[in-house]
């Protein structure tokens, strides 16, 4: 019986104070636990919606980047906000009972087209680095089943450059082929 810590994790929020966010794509909706409860998240206590209208308030440069592109209406700031920084689900909490936050790399379906994301996704951390945007978008590509020459061509690279760039994913990813690179980004909300 497999009894590793990955196996044992708890979605946040259903036995602590912890909160967990997510959105579903079917219902156009975001929806978090807290304290044992599914919620829809505008449903969401009083002190835990603070935490978070807190958090855009306080983040001026998204207020800008919402104004620019006309999303004026604060709820509706704050369901994108939300949506794009925790919308994927997984067992590390957006909202820890202490008020600290984690925002997540996830792929929110907007094809990697996201204008929000600079602001409020963080970069994609693995081991002592990170992935850049190029890598994400080269695993997408990888793992989408295109060979390397055709990946290359999409991308206006050369196929050196492919091979160079594969290379490095695999190594930060610790994949040794495209299958195990497809479970490893699956795992990691990049698909």
């Amino acid at each position: 019986m497999n009894t590793s810590s990955s196996t044992k994790r708890i979605t946040p929020g259903l036995l602590d104070l912890h909160t967990e966010v997510w959105y579903d794509p079917k219902e156009n909706d975001l929806f978090a636990t807290y304290m044992g409860r599914t919620y829809r998240f505008f449903d969401l206590p009083g002190e835990v919606m603070a935490k978070f209208r807190k958090e855009l308030i306080h983040d001026d440069r998204a207020i800008q980047e919402f104004e620019k592109i006309g999303v004026t209406d604060f709820k509706d700031q704050l369901f994108v906000y939300i949506k794009c920084k925790y919308g994927g689900f997984d067992s590390v909490p957006d909202l820890e009972e202490s008020g600290e936050t984690n925002a997540e790399y996830w792929n929110c379906g907007c094809g990697g087209n996201c204008c929000m994301k600079p602001l409020f996704r963080k970069a994609l951390p693995v081991g002592d680095t990170h992935l850049t945007d190029r890598e994400i978008q080269i695993i997408r590509a990888i793992c989408s089943g295109k060979p390397g020459k055709q990946i290359a061509a999409d991308l206006f690279i050369s196929e050196n450059t492919f091979a160079n760039h594969r290379a490095n994913i695999f190594k930060k990813t610790g994949s040794s082929c495209s299958i195990e690179l497809y479970t490893w980004a699956t795992q990691h909300h990049i698909l």
